[in-house]
């Protein structure tokens, strides 16, 4: 969720409530009368498809931004590669070099021709 606002003070207090709750919003400082957005996320599980959504309104105009991601396994990754005549070399959990396990939310991938 998202929270905007003109005034520094009204964050301030929704952040502390939001915190008070245990809430998940972040808050943007800005005009809301200016314009404003309805983000909405959607997840296609049997694809490993995430789709979200962004609805943007200004006073002149309306519009919307899909941000489509596909996710991949690791198997996923390999065949996409082998295609290409490229293998993994190696995979990583982040870019510090972490060793991987399945499961983890990121892979780093290093391929070879």
């Amino acid at each position: 969720m998202v929270g905007l606002d003109f005034s520094q003070n009204s964050l301030e207090y929704a952040s502390q409530q939001a915190d008070r709750s245990n809430l998940d919003i972040e808050y943007h400082l800005g005009n809301y009368l200016d314009y404003w957005c309805i983000q909405s996320s959607f997840l296609y599980r049997p694809e490993l498809v995430t789709l979200d959504k962004y609805v943007i309104y200004e006073a002149e105009r309306e519009w919307t931004v899909y941000n489509w991601l596909q996710h991949f396994t690791l198997d996923m990754l390999r065949s996409e590669l082998e295609q290409h005549g490229l293998e993994i070399q190696a995979t990583y959990s982040d870019l510090r070099g972490r060793h991987w396990a399945d499961g983890d939310e990121m892979a780093v991938v290093i391929g070879l021709k």
